[in-house]
């Protein structure tokens, strides 16, 4: 069975998980191999963007051009990588928090 991300951060918000470890270390574990992977597909698209924004014609703006890259499937995905990063950057250091004070 594969866990997805969604699914990992459901299970770290249980409350029921504050004091055991194994799991603790668990979660911690697929939250950096997620945190990774959403990385490396973040720079992928990051490169893409800059492809996407200097392709455009001097007539547009930065302003236009940064919209209209916001507006293709890419740059919406990108926009989801972010807040997904930052999501789970929040909550690898809650899963610390819970290790340190178990040790």
């Amino acid at each position: 069975m594969s866990i997805t991300l969604l699914d990992t951060i459901n299970a770290v918000n249980e409350h029921k998980l504050s004091r055991d470890k194994n799991l603790l270390e668990q979660y911690h574990t697929d939250l950096s191999q997620f945190f990774a992977e959403m990385k490396i597909e973040t720079a992928d698209l990051e490169k893409k963007e800059a492809i996407f924004l200097y392709g455009k014609t001097e007539d547009d703006s930065v302003a236009n051009r940064k919209n209209a890259w916001k507006a293709t499937a890419e740059g919406q995905r990108l926009i989801e990588l972010d807040n997904y990063c930052l999501a789970v950057k929040t909550l690898l250091g809650s899963i610390k928090s819970r290790l340190y004070s178990i040790y």
